[in-house]
This record gives structure tokens, sequence and C-alpha cells, in this order.
């Protein structure tokens, strides 16, 4: 193969990688569509899992987003509540995810100086 015909393969392959990101937006914009349906669904009849013969199980899980909006308040919240042992400079997405799923807040959580986006997820397993 000449020097073309790599960079020809090479432009080939970035334009399909393209409209590969581009159908991927699509199916996720449609999945997420179906996964809202499903969980309304699910919410409808009472249930928080439910099997389909023959397709699989689906179950309603909840996913917590925190942010941190204010760091005085909130560090001083974690201070009054005697963890002030995890207050740094900067907190890692991750373990504020995992501290927050952990605690019962008696107080809406924006008076803590926190934000939480909340995202009701489907998981499914194949039989």
């Amino acid at each position: 193969m000449e020097l073309r015909d790599y960079v020809e393969n090479l432009a080939n392959i970035k334009a399909r990688k393209a409209e590969i990101k581009e159908e991927e937006k699509e199916l996720n914009a449609e999945q997420a569509e179906t996964e809202e349906e499903i969980a309304r669904i699910l919410l409808i009849r009472g249930e928080d899992k439910s099997s389909v013969l023959g397709v699989g199980t689906v179950s309603i899980s909840i996913q917590h987003y925190p942010r941190v909006i204010n760091e005085q308040g909130f560090f001083k919240y974690l201070t009054d509540t005697n963890q002030d042992g995890m207050i740094k400079q900067v907190v890692p997405p991750q373990t504020l995810r995992a501290w927050f799923k952990d605690q019962v807040f008696e107080n809406p959580v924006a008076s803590i100086g926190l934000e939480d986006f909340t995202k009701t997820r489907i998981n499914f397993r194949r039989k």
C-alpha cells in the first residue's frame, strides 16, 4: 500500500467513527426514553423489578449525583456532624457520591450547601 492508501483509509475510519458517534447519540436518546417508560410502568404497577419471560429482568435503581454548591455551608455541616475528617480542598465526585449515598439528612440538602441531581436508572439483565 502507498501513503495515499493509508491516508484515505484513515479518513474513512475517522468518518465512520463520526457516524457511529452520531448513531450512538440517537440510540442513547432512544434508550433514555425507553427506560423512562419502563420506570413509569413499574411505578404504576407498584413494582421495582419485573421479569419478562424469554427476554430478561428489569429493575429500577436511583442514582444520585450530588454537587457542592456552597463549600462553607457543606464544610460546616460536616464539622457539626463530626465528619470533618472528610474535608479536603477538593472532594472527588465519586467520594462525595459514595458519602452522600450513606447519609440520612434531616434538612434539605441545599441548606447544607449541596445540590442533588437524581436520575432513575433501569437495570437490565438478559436471561
